[in-house]
């Protein structure tokens, strides 16, 4: 090629590339021509939310089966809950059954019906000397599971227990 052909080749090749580069098109951050720019004393959605609660009277319709409270979520975090159990059996080793009979409690928060922290809890007011506490969490221990992994200590549990609360009953 001579000189004068690759001379040619380079502007327009330099000419196309100035072409692409340009940002000074539609699409490139500016309005279209034929759509006018936004007035300012336009709203956003940001600025208008709307209500979001529910319909007066809702509760009362026919097909409504509402219970008090029914908005309020619980809370379920299963890992938490096992943490929770795990930490109320290192103080329960250590013998501060208060510390463990909370931790417990937020064990059963976080994953309701959950047997062993149940069986845990009973057992920790047992220690704590709270006998009708301690009975009611075995006999829901018993209900859960009847079957469970401490199902024999709880019936054992229960039978020690079962004189203590007949005195107080009197």
């Amino acid at each position: 090629m001579s000189r004068k052909t690759l001379l040619i080749m380079l502007l327009l090749s330099a000419a196309w590339c100035v072409a692409q580069v340009d940002r000074t098109g539609a699409g490139h951050g500016k309005a279209p021509a034929s759509e006018a720019p936004p007035r300012s004393d336009e709203s956003s959605s940001k600025d208008n939310i709307g209500d979001v609660s529910a319909p007066l009277n809702d509760a009362e319709h026919p097909a409504a089966d509402v219970a008090p409270g029914v908005g309020e979520f619980k809370k379920y975090d299963p890992h938490r809950a096992d943490k929770d159990l795990e930490v109320a059996d290192y103080y329960a080793h250590q013998g501060n059954y208060r510390a463990a009979l909370w931790r417990y409690q937020d064990a059963l928060e976080y994953k309701p019906n959950d047997p062993t922290a149940t069986f845990k809890l009973a057992e920790a007011y047992e220690k704590l000397g709270q006998a009708q506490p301690a009975a009611r969490f075995l006999v829901l221990y018993l209900r859960l599971a009847p079957e469970g992994d401490f199902a024999a200590e709880a019936k054992t549990l229960q039978q020690k227990l079962r004189p203590e609360i007949q005195a107080q009953a009197r």
